[in-house]
């Protein structure tokens, strides 16, 4: 990964490189409340408006605590939203991205989680093998934005990344006990702040504690040319 010329930074040269050496960046109170409760609503107009059984291609399920099983994610979400599909070509978010990406991005896909109060988390993942394509795409050039619309923190389930492991893909030269041998960095993020995830920063994310459904808005961004849209 390199600094690139050919647009205007967004991201400082500090934050740039720490997002560089650790594979994961917070970006504090980049959005406004009045932008929140636009997301929020947004939110409760999806659900109501979607159809929740099996038969629906677009929801994801998953397990809770108590055995049963929740529809708690909307995937893809911008072909129904036109909230969120200008939130993915905002110039905050497209910046960030492209800077991280060295060169203009473009959405890959988008997730709305609205993680239930009881929902379970996810094990432990690297986001870049998640993908399949006919080719092998160079690891920088994927990055996830989380963009709360609820607080992300430990009660509510929040994603916990690994630092420093995001150049080794999990099961090949990378163990997955060598990752959790180490302690993670919890992502606390209130509404307002932003965090940006390399493709292969392992990452895990617990239960939902807390007794509130936790909304967030997921965009994993692609380096533009590979010909994936």
């Amino acid at each position: 990964m390199t600094t690139s010329s050919r647009h205007q930074r967004y991201l400082t040269e500090h934050q740039f490189e720490d997002y560089r050496q650790r594979g994961f960046l917070t970006l504090p109170g980049i959005c406004s409340l009045k932008e929140i409760r636009a997301w929020e609503e947004e939110c409760r107009r999806l659900w109501d408006s979607v159809e929740v059984s099996d038969d629906n291609p677009r929801l994801r399920w998953r397990d809770r605590l108590d055995g049963l099983r929740v529809a708690d994610r909307i995937q893809p979400v911008l072909d129904i939203s036109p909230v969120f599909e200008r939130v993915s070509r905002d110039d905050r978010f497209v910046k960030a991205a492209a800077d991280v990406l060295d060169g203009e991005p473009e959405v890959l896909t988008a997730v709305l989680e609205s993680k239930w109060p009881g929902t379970t988390g996810q094990t432990l993942h690297q986001d870049y093998t998640q993908w399949t394509f006919d080719r092998e795409l160079p690891y920088d050039d994927f990055v996830k934005l989380l963009i709360p619309i609820d607080p992300l923190d430990a009660s509510s389930g929040a994603v916990e990344v690994f630092p420093g492991y995001h150049q080794r893909l999990l099961g090949g030269s990378l163990d997955q006990s060598e990752v959790v041998a180490h302690k993670g960095t919890v992502l606390t993020l209130a509404p307002g702040d932003v965090g940006l995830i390399h493709g292969l920063t392992p990452h895990r994310s617990g239960p939902n504690r807390t007794s509130k459904q936790r909304e967030l808005l997921l965009v994993t961004y692609i380096g533009a040319g590979h010909g994936v849209s």
